[in-house]
């Protein structure tokens, strides 16, 4: 009789034990559930290098001094004294803030196509009057301006400007390309995403002049 009742014990603590493990996942799938509900992290952002970082903050300043500057009359109308105070980098002469921030070579494209169409006859908008350029767009300018992506390469620099709305809608992307010039960074081309280029539309704009006659050279 006793023999029978260790039996019976043995027994019950054995299906005891099965069914406490059926029921109790193991060590290793709970780190796996706990692993799976885990988020996953956004990647960190790329650390910018000391180049890099000084070519954002150069068209960073002058993106604020054309808009709340050069577009705006000085903040002569403006309501927002921190977009005015951005606006003092570069000064308020236009002309002077400009020979500062453009490459010789685009300065000099941009006088020749000027006196090219100048010296034409009156045969409606030119090349340079046709938009704004440095903003891409014929009407208003965008709430504010991002400037992303940011890359420096043998010397070059290219960066990314985002025009956003209040909504933090993107509206339209210009990409300047940069170089130093006697120690400083300088503009030589805004690309734009439909494939053309600044200096290339001038280039253009002074081969069509040539072309119909209407060069100052000529």
């Amino acid at each position: 009789m006793r023999i029978g009742k260790w039996i019976a014990v043995v027994v019950i603590v054995v299906l005891a034990a099965l069914t406490s493990c059926r029921r109790t996942p193991s060590t290793h799938q709970n780190g796996i559930a706990k692993q799976d509900s885990t988020p996953a992290r956004p990647e960190p952002e790329r650390a910018l290098s000391k180049d890099e970082q000084s070519c954002k903050v150069f068209v960073k300043k002058f993106y604020d001094w054309y808009v709340y500057g050069v577009m705006t009359g000085f903040c002569d109308h403006a309501t927002n004294g921190e977009s005015c105070i951005r606006t003092s980098d570069l000064g308020r002469d236009a002309d002077a803030g400009f020979k500062q921030v453009l490459s010789p070579s685009l300065q000099k494209l941009i006088s020749e196509d000027k006196a090219a169409e100048a010296a034409a006859p009156d045969d409606g908008m030119d090349y340079l009057e046709d938009h704004d350029h440095f903003i891409e767009t014929n009407g208003d300018p965008s709430s504010r301006y991002e400037v992303e992506n940011v890359h420096v390469k043998d010397g070059v620099c290219n960066v990314e400007v985002d025009g956003k709305s209040n909504a933090d809608v993107k509206e339209v992307t210009i990409m300047p390309e940069l170089a130093k010039y006697r120690g400083r960074w300088v503009f030589v081309n805004f690309h734009y995403p439909i494939g053309d280029d600044f200096v290339s539309g001038l280039k253009g704009d002074l081969k069509s002049d040539s072309d119909d006659g209407k060069s100052p050279n000529k």
